[in-house]
């Protein structure tokens, strides 16, 4: 709806000349655009899903590969407790030094089966 009379706030209102005549009328409410951060992204639904999609697309195409990914990690678990023995035995490595070097604790790791106790980790720990 147009009007004749002047409004005050002119930058709001569109303007119609007619017959050297101005009319206003109320304009749209500009939309204020907000930049969008990368991590927006994350925060949709349709995203975490199609992310969710994605990781369990290529779990499956491992698993078709590679066979049960339990046998994988039991397989590499067996390398590793080899290669500890070994570097024990024939190197005289420590194994707490084996240990404090990769973490392995944290991976399932027992350092007992390999002739160390607790105490040697942490007895290495305060030396190094």
């Amino acid at each position: 709806m147009y009007t004749a009379i002047k409004p005050e706030n002119v930058e709001e209102y569109q303007e119609l000349c007619v017959d050297g005549r101005m009319f206003y009328k109320l304009g749209e409410s500009k939309k204020k655009t907000v930049r969008r951060r990368y991590s927006d992204q994350f925060k949709n639904p349709l995203f975490i899903q199609k992310d969710v999609n994605r990781k369990l697309r290529m779990m499956r195409q491992f698993r078709e590969k590679h066979g049960d990914l339990e046998e994988e990690i039991e397989r590499w678990k067996d390398c590793i407790s080899e290669c500890i023995s070994i570097l024990h035995s024939q190197h005289s490595v420590h194994p707490a030094e084996i240990f404090k070097a990769f973490s392995l604790g944290k991976w399932g790791f027992d350092i007992e089966e390999y002739g160390g106790c607790e105490e040697d980790l942490l007895h290495t720990a305060k030396i190094g």
